[in-house]
């Protein structure tokens, strides 16, 4: 009987191991994630700030564009309806980039006046 329970027990710890071993994995993956989405933001200001046009294209009432269009303001909008659908800790990176962006191109309108 006491082999029993101890052939048991020790069954029971390999199952443990084996699930926290999986959660430990879950883990890494999840902040794996989020550090190539705040990665991706991070790139993305970069990258907007080096290449910031002057002119962007004018929005009318009827939601049509005209004039030069960004590929930065095209790129933006599909990350921001795309992805924060897909990874909320990407989508939450993706927000905090779009404020920071909202938030720079303030100080640069307020700086130009």
């Amino acid at each position: 009987m006491g082999k029993l329970l101890g052939a048991m027990a020790k069954a029971k710890e390999g199952i443990q191991r084996g699930k926290n071993a999986e959660e430990e994995e879950k883990r890494r993956k999840e902040a794996e994630k989020e550090r190539m989405g705040k990665e991706m933001v991070a790139r993305l200001l970069v990258r907007i700030s080096k290449d910031d046009p002057d002119v962007e294209g004018d929005v009318d009432t009827q939601g049509q564009e005209e004039g030069p269009v960004s590929k930065k303001r095209r790129l933006s909008g599909r990350l921001s309806a795309g992805m924060a659908g897909e990874l909320s800790s990407f989508g939450q990176a993706l927000k905090e980039g779009d404020m920071l962006l909202v938030q720079v191109k303030q100080e640069r309108f307020v700086l130009e006046r």
